[in-house]
């Protein structure tokens, strides 16, 4: 591989997960150009220019995509692009790294979820409808045994559980930390529309915790 390719591959790594900030295809066009040279002086422009490169600019990440960018590529938390894209709500975004077919099923190490989960749990039902339809599997459980669903009815979030209930999620598991199902967690937390969506869905209203201390969220 040409060194000059070699040095955009390694600084378009290095930012790429600075993209979900505030950015534009000028600054990203001088990015790559100083990246072709090598010198103390152009390495410090380097830093402080491509450090500009921010949050949710599609044209940016359509850019860093077409030039190659490592879309698996993983930051100091173990968290992929599409990780990162889902957990923010970025649709645009979302549906340009999908075109690279990257792993739907990737896992942070921290909490052990994949984007669909991010994406659930903080409410976004358009990123999930995406993940979805690309093949994300509705029941992956996190670290603590948490599936999508579980997340989006912990808080409330009803047009996301709405679509998880498309793809006949088990709506009867129990989380690993609480014991709880889906049910019990959004009937614990006052979120009646959600109830009512999984009594619909037949989960069973008499199901029991296994943890008699779980707590309702923060």
């Amino acid at each position: 591989m040409p060194t000059s390719r070699r040095r955009i591959q390694i600084t378009v790594k290095h930012r790429y997960h600075g993209v979900l900030k505030e950015g534009t295809r000028a600054l990203l066009s001088s990015c790559l150009k100083l990246t072709l040279t090598s010198s103390r002086r152009t390495n410090g422009a380097k830093r402080r220019y491509c450090g500009l490169l921010g949050k949710g600019n599609v044209a940016v990440v359509k850019q860093l995509l077409e030039a190659k960018a490592n879309f698996e590529s993983k930051d100091l938390d173990g968290r992929t692009p599409l990780s990162k894209a889902a957990e923010s709500g970025e649709k645009a975004i979302v549906e340009q790294l999908l075109k690279y077919k990257p792993d739907v099923e990737f896992k942070d190490p921290e909490y052990g979820q994949t984007p669909l989960s991010w994406a659930a749990q903080n409410g976004h039902e358009a990123v999930a409808k995406q993940l979805l339809e690309a093949g994300a599997k509705v029941d992956s459980k996190d670290l603590y045994g948490r599936t999508a669903l579980w997340k989006a009815a912990e808080r409330g979030h009803e047009a996301v559980v709405e679509q998880l209930l498309k793809y006949t999620p088990d709506v009867e598991f129990k989380d690993q930390e609480y014991g709880q199902t889906p049910l019990s967690r959004a009937a614990q937390n006052g979120h009646e529309a959600v109830v009512k969506q999984l009594l619909k869905a037949k989960a069973d209203v008499e199901s029991k915790d296994t943890n008699v201390g779980s707590s309702g969220t923060a």
